[in-house]
This record gives structure tokens, C-alpha cells and sequence, in this order.
């Protein structure tokens, strides 16, 4: 390159020096306008809900001061029965009107990422023009007539670079869509979004289910008004009933207008901050301009996220990662060496962990919204069905497919306690309106083709003698179409000579029906696994669906939902004998961490036996109102392998056939009547086996596994290689 490469450029006199870029004032008042268009229809959404919940609260709370004060017992029914008509009439107001009209009014306005991130492509697009322009009038300045050899070569240095595109002006470093993803003021709005989002969400179930209750308590104090019921008694009932269903609209108005405070002074401030970024980003100044920083920064993220999961702890986690690298290296060289736990690994035994029963009294002490809401038993709507969604697309397509006129039916499988029935109930409550919906319970053991037909006859109510299948199916396809959820097809075999002579007749009437009725029956999961061994059972099911949660995720999102609607605050403590959470090691998010690590490794994913290990946990402070949950720890399980070959075997075939009566027992082992009775009562004693009571005036009492010893006892039985 040379001096003589091109003519020499003109007096530079003739071509004034670019205007640096500024902010276009157009673009960000357009912006300012967006804000301001949003901020004024998020809050006219939220005010709208506010005002209903306090003129809810209003409305209920009239007829609550209407309570006469001495009421005989006519006057006492006749006043709850308005406070029930009231209480329906404000709950189907407030989900079946408010709410569909705050998710119009708020469709799209309680996130708002969308917005702010295009108000600020708006203020780079402006930017990267300008910017453009700029360098674009600079480039076109000649180089000075007195400018020296240094000048004039690294003049030519920069037109070879940006030739070969070496060289990127201001313009080439502003962000891209990505970055602007990560921006600060996108992550501020998507923090106070997702509070605010997170308890509108909790706020329909916790609706629902407090006023429910209120409903429950109110029938109670009129139930127990026909056998007398003192005036103060009635008057502390309908206070309570007052107290769930006015108190959860005033803590909801309450807890929203305080989540929305800060959302609505992000906007209102965001015009102001959004010209400081505009003016940063026409002087071309951003992070983006520093890629080496950029990619140092890029690498340090995805390595923290790569040891937070090695660690097993949240992204988010406040805890010093030396700790807890420290932490994971001492846990690791600790199983290397084989030494002991530390102390806060101690197993629990089977001595220390109470029935059932005793955790249900124990948990007396806690509020009885609370309580009630991890003692509900089978869920009947799907505000408390979580983590089941790839379930209910499985439902939602075979009930299409069985619309459209395919023959379908479906097995649904789980352990004892895993929420089959919870999973149909959801289901059968929202498709059940289109069509007939029947329920029939197998609730004794079918072992012959007339044991079904008897079933059926009577579950359809057919009041003429059926003699055959033939004739049982002709029966069934006069009726109208719709579905039929059966429970407890783990009672079709014994595992006997000749047990299993009801598979067949029912896989028959499966097959002969399935275009005209939807079938939907529940088996649990051993008894499943034996009965497609022994008959192949799954060909007659076109779906299946498992229900035991699959991880702890899981598990983490239904206790927390149910803690969430109670409305009482919960903290994770460390150890046991820890005196103040704060004096135990590690954060709240590491512990809660610990807690339900733990507490999946326990329960396997069984919904029941994690609900038992959630009551036994927690703590109640009346004082504070408040829930303080405590690590499980490792449970000892080694008892199980201690128990002799009977109990083995009686363990296997209580599983393998859903319970077991004791006449069933001594007809499997051809033991005498006493023997069998002896070895199951035993198990029961234990807590292993959980007794039924008799159904109808022949019927006996059942054995049955207990849902919390689940997980352990199949792990047992097929280390041992008696369960397969």
C-alpha cells in the first residue's frame, strides 16, 4: 500500500464533520405511549378484580352480622340455610363471572414481557440507524491534506479491516434480541410479573376450597343442632365459617394490592429509565460492545448452572458455592472411605415413625382449613391436580378418538394411594356433563363369568335375569352411550387354580362395548404387572396411564400448591433438634432442597405416603401462625428384610393382589384359618398392612399394603427376588 494508490483527497474544509448521534425524541415518545397504553389497561384488570373480591367480602359479610343471638333451633337452620345459599351464590359469582372476566380483561397484561422488550428493539432499531448513518458520514470524510504518515496509514489499516469485515462500527455492537432478553429492566418486570401471576393463579382454588369448607361447617352446626347445640357453640361455628370465606377475600385483596404496588411503580417509572437506556444505546454503549467480556460471561453462567445441578441445588441458590462444593467433595470422599454418616444423616427407624393415626392427631393442632386440605382424599376437580398434564392430553385425546367413534378404553395404574381415582374423578367431572357417566366399584373378588354378569347387571340396573354375556352385552348397547369408570380391577384373579375365570368375561365385554361406552377402569400396579403376565391384559386397553409421580419435582409442586392456598406461611428448619431455623446450617432454598429430596426418596412418588411424611414434619406456631417444616432424614428399612419367609411371601401376594382377606390367605398358602390370620395380623401390627373393613353382611375384612411402606417394601421383595 501507497501514498499513490488513490488521488489525494479534497480540503476537508468543504465537508463538515458528522452531528453525533442523540436519541430520537419521536420514537421515544412513541414508547412512553405504549408504557403508559399498558400500565393503564393492567391496572384497569387488576383494580377490576380487587373491587369484586371487596364487594364479595361485603356482600357475605351482611348476612353473617344478621346472626340472632339466642336462635331456636328452627331459627338457627333457617339462618344457615341463607348463609348456604349465600355462600353458593357469592363462590359461583366469583369463579363463574369475576373470573372469567379479570382472564379477558388481563389476557396477556399480567406478563408484559412482550411489551417492554419491544419498546426496547424500538429504542435499538432507532439506535442501529442513527449509529449507521453516523459512521456511514464519517467514513465519507476525506483524510486532512496535512495529515502526517500515521494518520495516513492507519487510515488505510481501518478501510482493508471494514473491507473485509474485520472491523464492525458502534452500530454492529448494540444487542440482539437475545440480549435484550436478559436485560435488566426485562428480568426486573418478569421477577414482579411472576409474584403477582403466581398468587392470581392460587387464588380460584383457595377460593373454592374455603368456602367449601365454610359450606362443611355450617351443614355441621346444623346437623348437630338436631341433637342440641349451645348458643355459644353455634355462635363460634358461624364465626369460624365467617372467618374462611370472608378472610380468604380480604387476605386476597390484601396480598395482591401489595404485589401490584411495585409492578405498577415499574411502570411508572419505566419512561424515565427507558430514555436513560435509549440515550446509552445511541451513544452505541452496551455490554454487547464488549464481546470477550460477553463470552467470559457467557462461559461462567452455563459452568454455574452445570455445578448447581452436580450439587442438586437451585439456580437461584444464595449459598456460597465454596460451601457447598465443599459440601458435595466431603459427602463423596465420606462413601469412598466407607465411614460413618454425619450426624444429620441418622436412619430412622421403624420405632420412630408413627401410624398413620397418630399423625392425623397429631396434626389436630394445626388450623382445620389446613389439615382438611392434606386429608381431602380423592381430588373431585382439577384445581389441585398438578404435575398431570401429559395425563390429561392422554384423556382429552381418547375421549376425542371415542367421539369420533373408535373403540377405546383405558387402564389407569398405580400403587395404593397414587391417585388413579383422584386422576378419573378430574377427568369424569369435566367430560361427564357431554354424556352418561357410571361408576362401578369392584369391591369384592370376581373369580367366575357369573360374577361379572352379576356385576354389571346390577351396576347398569338391569331389573331382568341375564344368563350370558351375549346377553349382558345386547343389554348394555340399549343404553345410551357415555362412560363407565370402573374401580378396583385388581380384584379380577386369585392366584389359584381356576382364579382367574372372570379375566376373560370382562376383556370380553371390553371389547364387545368399547365403541359405545368409554371405559375407564383402575387397577393397581402389581396386580396389573401379574395379570398382563398370566392373561396378556393390556390388548384390551388401547391407553394406558400410570400414576405414580416420577420425580421430586413432582412431589414439591403439590405440597406447595396446598401450602399456598392455606395462606399460611411456611418455613424449611434444619435439623430436629435445631432450636431456630436460623441457627442451622445451609439457606432456606438449600434446606427445602434437603427436605423434599428426602422426602421423595421416602415416598417413591406415592402421593399418600407423601402426604403422611408432610404432616409428620411440620410444625405449627400459634403465636406466629405459621408452619415450620423439619428435615425427614434417611429412614432405616433394613426391618424388612429381617421378617421371616411367610411374611415375605404374604407381603408379595397382599401386593400382587391389591389385599387379601384371610380366607383368600389360607386359600393361597393352604394354611389353616388361624395361621393365616396370625401372619397378616402381624404385618398389620407392624403398620405394613392397613385392615378394610367388611363390605355388606358376608363380606371380610381385607389386608391391604399401607401406602407409605410402598416404595420400600417393592424394593425389598424384588431384591430378594420374590417380587418380579
Amino acid at each position: 500500500m501507497s501514498e499513490t494508490d488513490s488521488p489525494v483527497p479534497p480540503n476537508p474544509a468543504a465537508s463538515p464533520a458528522p452531528q453525533p448521534p442523540a436519541l430520537d425524541e419521536k420514537v421515544l415518545k412513541q414508547c412512553r405511549a405504549d408504557s403508559d397504553t399498558f400500565r393503564t389497561a393492567q391496572a384497569e384488570a387488576v383494580n377490576l378484580l380487587l373491587e369484586a373480591l371487596a364487594k364479595g367480602q361485603r356482600q357475605l359479610a351482611e348476612p353473617f352480622a344478621q346472626r340472632p343471638k339466642n336462635p331456636s333451633p328452627e331459627e338457627a337452620k333457617e339462618f344457615i340455610k341463607r348463609l348456604q345459599t349465600e355462600l353458593t351464590a357469592q363462590r359461583t359469582w366469583l369463579l363463574k363471572k369475576v373470573r372469567p372476566q379479570f382472564d379477558q380483561a388481563a389476557k396477556g397484561r399480567l406478563g408484559g414481557k412482550k411489551t417492554v422488550l419491544a419498546l426496547l428493539e424500538k429504542l435499538t432499531d432507532s439506535a442501529r440507524r442513527q449509529l449507521e448513518r453516523y459512521q456511514a458520514e464519517r467514513d465519507a470524510l476525506p483524510l486532512p491534506t496535512d495529515a502526517g504518515l500515521s494518520a495516513r496509514l492507519a487510515f488505510r489499516l481501518r478501510e482493508t479491516a471494514r473491507a473485509r469485515g474485520l472491523l464492525t462500527g458502534p452500530a454492529g455492537n448494540l444487542p440482539n434480541a437475545e440480549q435484550l432478553e436478559r436485560h435488566p429492566l426485562v428480568e426486573e418486570q418478569n421477577e414482579l410479573s411472576a409474584r403477582l401471576h403466581s398468587r392470581v393463579t392460587d387464588l380460584w382454588p383457595s377460593l373454592r376450597f374455603h368456602f367449601q369448607v365454610a359450606e362443611e361447617e355450617l351443614a355441621r352446626l346444623v346437623a348437630s343442632g338436631d341433637e342440641g347445640t349451645s348458643p355459644g357453640d353455634f355462635g363460634k361455628g358461624v364465626e369460624e365459617a365467617k372467618q374462611l370465606a370472608c378472610g380468604v377475600l380480604t387476605a386476597a385483596e390484601q396480598q395482591i394490592a401489595e404485589l401490584f404496588a411495585p409492578l405498577d411503580d415499574y411502570w411508572t417509572g419505566l419512561a424515565k429509565r427507558l430514555e436513560v437506556c435509549g440515550r446509552e444505546l445511541a451513544r452505541g454503549e452496551y455490554a454487547g460492545s464488549r464481546p470477550w467480556r460477553d463470552l467470559g460471561e457467557g462461559l461462567k453462567r452455563r459452568g454455574e448452572k452445570a455445578l448447581h445441578r452436580y450439587l442438586d441445588i437451585s439456580g437461584q441458590e444464595q449459598t456460597p458455592l465454596l460451601r457447598a462444593v465443599s459440601h458435595k467433595m466431603f459427602s463423596n470422599l465420606q462413601e469412598i472411605l466407607h465411614k460413618e454418616a454425619a450426624p444429620q444423616e441418622k436412619r430412622l427407624s421403624l420405632t420412630d415413625l408413627p401410624s398413620a393415626r397418630e399423625v392425623l392427631r397429631r396434626s389436630e393442632s394445626f388450623p382445620p382449613l389446613h389439615r382438611r386440605l392434606f386429608t381431602l382424599g380423592p381430588l373431585k376437580t382439577r384445581e389441585f391436580l398438578v404435575a398431570r398434564e401429559e395425563e390429561l392430553e392422554v384423556l382429552d385425546d381418547l375421549f376425542t378418538r371415542w367421539e369420533q367413534g373408535q373403540a377405546c378404553s383405558l387402564a389407569v395404574i398405580g400403587p395404593e394411594g397414587s391417585g388413579k381415582t383422584s386422576l378419573v374423578n378430574c377427568f369424569a367431572s369435566e367430560y361427564g356433563a357431554q354424556g352418561q357417566l357410571l361408576r362401578l366399584e369392584i369391591d369384592r373378588r370376581l373369580q367366575t363369568p357369573e360374577d361379572v354378569i352379576e356385576l354389571f347387571r346390577q351396576g347398569f340396573d338391569i331389573k331382568k335375569p341375564v344368563a350370558t354375556l351375549d346377553e349382558l352385552v345386547g343389554e348394555l348397547l340399549t343404553r345410551p352411550k357415555g362412560m363407565v369408570l370402573v374401580e378396583g380391577g385388581h380384584n379380577l384373579a386369585l392366584r389359584v387354580v381356576g382364579g382367574g375365570r372372570a379375566v376373560e368375561p370382562l376383556c370380553y365385554l371390553l371389547l364387545a362395548t368399547r365403541r359405545h361406552f368409554l371405559w375407564l377402569v383402575t387397577f393397581r400396579k402389581v396386580p396389573w404387572e401379574r395379570l398382563d403376565y398370566q392373561y396378556q391384559i393390556n390388548r384390551f386397553f388401547t391407553h394406558q396411564i400410570s400414576t405414580l409421580l416420577a420425580g421430586q419435582q413432582e412431589i414439591r409442586q403439590v405440597l406447595l400448591l396446598r401450602q399456598r392456598i392455606s395462606a399460611y406461611p411456611l418455613t424449611f428448619a434444619g435439623e430436629r433438634n435445631a432450636k431456630e431455623a436460623n441457627e442451622t446450617s445451609g439457606d432456606g432454598r438449600e434446606r427445602e432442597n434437603r427436605f423434599f429430596r428426602e422426602l421423595f426418596a421416602a415416598s417413591g412418588g406415592n402421593l399418600d405416603a407423601a402426604f403422611h411424611y408432610w404432616l409428620l414434619c411440620l410444625g405449627y406456631d400459634a403465636e406466629t401462625e405459621s408452619f415450620r417444616a423439619c428435615p425427614l432424614g434417611k429412614i432405616d428399612f433394613s426391618f424388612l428384610r429381617a421378617l421371616d419367609g411367610d411374611q415375605h411371601f404374604t407381603l408379595a401376594e397382599v401386593l400382587g393382589h391389591g389385599g387379601l382377606s384371610a380366607e383368600e390367605h389360607q386359600r393361597i398358602f393352604h394354611c389353616d384359618p388361624l395361621t393365616g390370620r396370625l401372619r397378616l395380623e402381624y404385618l398389620a401390627s407392624l403398620g405394613l398392612l392397613l385392615t378394610e373393613p367388611p363390605k355388606g353382611a358376608e363380606g371380610e375384612v381385607r389386608y391391604r399394603l399401607n401406602p407409605v411402606y410402598y416404595t420400600p417394601v417393592v424394593k425389598t421383595l424384588e431384591v430378594m427376588n420374590i417380587l418380579y
